[in-house]
């Protein structure tokens, strides 16, 4: 979809745009509520983006765990880490192999003082890719918001994660 390559390319307005005339297209489409929710996610709209999420729940009310990532991502981004903690944990029990959530649900964690369980799902993301650090979320992900991306950064940095790796040492001889 047009809007998605838009936002991951930093066009944000773009991206709006995009999901705006898809939806236009095609009212009845739950994912692209579900992907407007996440554009207005990065553009730092989290109540429209749960709008937009709620509007997808109810065209798709089976609720995949991409929906429960984006709906407990936008209830993160409000500081609302109850209800983002109870989407994120049911997302990552459907789908315990996508990286950006457990980097979500670690965040969520920690931003509400469980550092333990924080420290765990950063762990567990990072076994995913050991070679992922903070610096990755700054240069990929299309945050708009600097304060929400700053709080993003410090609950991960709280979890364990790294600005960088340290350097990998040749042990041979």
């Amino acid at each position: 979809m047009q809007g998605q390559i838009a936002l991951y390319r930093g066009r944000l307005a773009d991206a709006i745009r995009q999901i705006e005339h898809a939806i236009g297209l095609a009212p009845g489409y739950a994912d692209a509520y579900a992907l407007q929710a996440w554009i207005l996610h990065f553009a730092g709209r989290p109540a429209r983006g749960l709008d937009a999420m709620a509007q997808a729940i109810r065209l798709n009310p089976r609720v995949p765990s991409i929906y429960r990532f984006v709906r407990g991502a936008l209830h993160y981004e409000q500081g609302d880490d109850a209800r983002a903690i109870d989407d994120l944990e049911q997302a990552v029990s459907m789908n315990p192999t996508f990286q950006m959530l457990q980097l979500w649900l670690a965040a969520a964690y920690a931003g509400s003082g469980r550092i333990d369980d924080a420290r765990w799902q950063a762990a567990e993301a990072m076994a995913l890719n050991p070679d992922f650090t903070l610096a990755h979320i700054r240069r990929v992900y299309p945050i708009r918001d600097p304060d929400y991306l700053e709080r993003f950064l410090g609950d991960l940095r709280r979890a364990g994660l790294k600005l960088a790796q340290a350097p990998k040492y040749d042990e041979r001889p």
